[in-house]
């Protein structure tokens, strides 16, 4: 059991169990490629995996969450990183299959494991494509992975004006509120005359703290409140020729008015009340003004960001450019390594369909051997053809219980993976991504 546990120890059973695991073997990151559109949420969860050991991807029905594994899978096979799909469903496993197919082409040397049927089909054919290969030139693939990095950019900057003309618009709702808040405080004469003409941009801005302090002094001694040792002598001593002096200066700082304006309160009748009301009025002008300038502001932003159709047009575009160009990219990639050792893997596959008929007696007298040859096997075979597809049931027969001959493995639909199935499946990989929904019924065991 010691051994076991050490041997698990690197693994991905070892980071689920917790077990030391040294910072040096955590698996160096790896590109992602879009084989099929991502959304950003999509993307995120695709990049996590990629570069973390262990990665948990939750989601109801119809989120995406088979587009993410499709471009995991992709993504590790084209860098060479041999990676195992595995679900406790069969149709599922057949789903993602099918779409690999479509997405690879004729450059499709992912093995689909199983049952004994399935795996003497697979081996027939991948050894009958191998033996009829014919070298296609498609191995450079530098040239399209700048122009996917180029691409990839301009999304970028795309997202940018979106993010932005969301912060602009934001702002205007904002401003927008907070200047229909003034105008509700005007009193009804006033709003009218707003209304009418809110192009108007009296009295001038630079009065504006003068105003402020006279709020400040009127609404202390208009609410009985105590205005300072200053305020209240200047008002005992000069009585009515004090609040006549605020009037005065009060008219003096907001300039010559509009013809159209309102009466004042304060020429009803000159208290303390009145001047406060009519220094309200001045100051929510004011504030009225501030937000029309900022307005004003975000409108001119707004202006130089492209129009939304564009945009969305032109990302339609970008990510369907993407899109191809990482299907190019990934074929590209898997078709080079395959050609680089196309002479020796019809040999390689035919040892590997033997050694999975005799790994599958468990009373064979080399068993130890025979596992030992079938793990050398499956990493010559990983080697070229990186990615296998098989259900968790059908994991014993079809790959050898060896540790980290996965650099990832990709439990889908893993609310209904019993435990016994998975734990092995975890040993064979450095690396986990864990993908399921939490609300679904779980396995019955």
């Amino acid at each position: 059991m010691q051994k076991l546990v050490k041997r698990a120890n690197h693994t991905s059973l070892g980071i689920l169990l917790n077990l030391d695991r040294k910072s040096e073997l955590i698996p160096e990151p790896i590109d992602l490629l879009e084989v099929v559109e991502l959304n950003e949420s999509q993307r995120k969860s695709a990049s996590a995996a990629l570069n973390q050991p262990f990665t948990v991807i939750t989601g109801p029905p119809g989120t995406g969450k088979s587009q993410v594994v499709l471009a995991l899978v992709a993504s590790m096979a084209a860098a060479g990183k041999p990676v195992l799909f595995v679900s406790k469903n069969n149709e599922a496993v057949e789903v993602v299959r099918r779409k690999l197919v479509k997405i690879l082409g004729d450059d499709d040397w992912i093995l689909r494991l199983g049952s004994k049927m399935k795996i003497d089909q697979e081996m027939e054919r991948l050894i009958d494509k191998a033996m009829t290969y014919k070298a296609s030139g498609s191995g450079t693939y530098h040239e399209e992975w700048q122009n996917l990095t180029k691409y990839i950019d301009k999304r970028q900057e795309l997202h940018g004006y979106n993010l932005k003309a969301y912060r602009i618009m934001s702002d205007y709702a904002k401003a927008l509120q907070r200047q229909r808040k003034c105008v509700a405080y005007l009193p009804g004469e006033w709003q009218s005359w707003w209304d009418a003409d809110s192009s108007i941009f009296w009295p001038g801005a630079d009065k504006r703290n003068k105003i402020k302090r006279y709020i400040e002094d009127v609404k202390a001694i208009a609410n009985k409140r105590w205005p300072g040792l200053w305020l209240f002598l200047m008002r005992l001593f000069y009585g009515h020729r004090f609040i006549r002096n605020y009037q005065k200066k009060f008219l003096n700082d907001i300039g010559d008015p509009p013809d159209d304006l309102p009466e004042w309160c304060h020429e009803d009748e000159l208290n303390w009340e009145n001047l406060l009301l009519d220094l309200q009025v001045i100051d929510n002008i004011y504030n009225i003004q501030k937000e029309s300038v900022n307005l004003k502001k975000l409108v001119s932003e707004i202006e130089t960001i492209p129009q939304s159709h564009h945009i969305k047009k032109d990302a339609k575009i970008i990510e369907e450019r993407i899109t191809s160009i990482s299907r190019k990219v990934c074929r590209s990639k898997i078709n080079s390594r395959v050609e680089r050792k196309i002479n020796f893997l019809p040999s390689i596959l035919k040892e590997y369909w033997e050694l999975t008929k005799k790994a599958a007696s468990f009373y064979h007298k080399t068993a130890i051997q025979i596992q030992k040859d079938f793990g050398n096997s499956a990493n010559k075979l990983l080697s070229i053809t990186p990615a296998a597809i098989v259900t968790s049931l059908s994991a014993r027969r079809s790959l050898p219980l060896e540790a980290n001959i996965f650099d990832c493995v990709i439990i889908d639909e893993a609310s209904q993976c019993d435990i016994a199935s998975a734990l092995p499946i975890l040993f064979r990989a450095k690396r986990m991504a864990v993908i399921g929904d939490p609300r679904q019924l779980r396995h019955i065991s």
